[in-house]
């Protein structure tokens, strides 16, 4: 699909382009060249891309489309790692008093994923939480929360994790994220505080007997299994862990996961035979 849409562009261009004196007056041209480069970026070409949104910005400087360049070009340097360049065209934005308002969402994404990709989580954070506020629909805005979730989540910030999962689920209108918010909320529940722990184990002993869940038994038993050894309830731990696996039928990273940690478990508790039972699954599933 990209690759066609790459030939029609580039048909348009070599057809309609109107370019006089260095000037293009077919204003659809510069939308032509930035698909070509958002293409190149899906398709994990991103050479190409940073060569097409490096004319796109150059060329069409000033323009919409322009701008819009530069934010793709910071995307596509920050996934071939190269974070120097994408220190320069960040100073470039900050110092352009003319940068659209109207790209402010999609800027603090790209900066949110620059910042998070080079390793400075906290200012990554306040970037999501800025595209959060700048967004209007209602199924990113619950994607985005999710992924703050998560940042609070791996920082080790369980109460401000538990209240943005909370807020997915009550919010979202997909039915998939709204799953996978209940499991992630029980995986980073607040333990600092028992209020709302028996709700948690409740309703995830609920979603054990939906029928469209029966496919997911093994990733609703590795959320009871993470909150009960975040309480320090191994045992009961250890049995949801072992059901994750012997439910896991069809996701082999959640049946890998569950194992893995498994075998570290009794590793721990020095019963090798078990620990490398379990580890021979992972092995054979990761």
């Amino acid at each position: 699909l990209w690759t066609l849409s790459t030939k029609k562009c580039a048909s348009a261009i070599s057809k309609h382009s109107m370019l006089i004196k260095g000037e293009e007056y077919n204003r659809w041209i510069e939308d032509c060249y930035l698909l070509i480069g958002k293409a190149y970026f899906y398709k994990q070409e991103y050479i190409k891309a940073i060569e097409a949104f490096r004319l796109v910005s150059r060329q069409f400087l000033g323009s919409m489309s322009g701008y819009e360049a530069q934010i793709w070009l910071l995307r596509s340097h920050v996934q071939v790692g190269d974070f120097g360049s994408g220190d320069i065209i960040i100073e470039n934005i900050v110092m352009d008093d003319t940068f659209p308002v109207k790209l402010n969402q999609p800027l603090s994404l790209a900066l949110a994923n620059y910042y998070l990709k080079s390793g400075d989580e906290p200012i990554a954070i306040e970037e999501l939480k800025t595209a959060i506020s700048l967004t209007k629909k209602k199924r990113q805005k619950s994607r985005y929360t999710y992924l703050l979730a998560q940042l609070y989540a791996q920082q080790g910030n369980y109460a401000a994790s538990t209240e943005l999962f909370t807020k997915v689920i009550r919010n979202s209108p997909d039915y998939e994220m709204v799953f996978n918010a209940k499991i992630n909320r029980a995986r980073s529940f607040d333990t600092s505080s028992s209020d709302g722990t028996d709700d948690i184990v409740k309703e995830l002993n609920s979603m054990l007997k939906d029928d469209k869940n029966t496919e997911f038994l093994d990733v609703i038993y590795f959320g009871l299994a993470e909150l009960n050894n975040r309480q320090n309830n191994m045992p009961l731990a250890i049995e949801y862990y072992t059901l994750s696996v012997s439910k896991s039928v069809k996701n082999n990273a959640q049946k890998g996961l569950s194992s893995v940690i498994l075998a570290d478990l009794y590793y721990q508790k020095q019963n090798y035979r078990l620990a490398q039972a379990y580890y021979d699954t992972t092995v054979a599933f990761m």
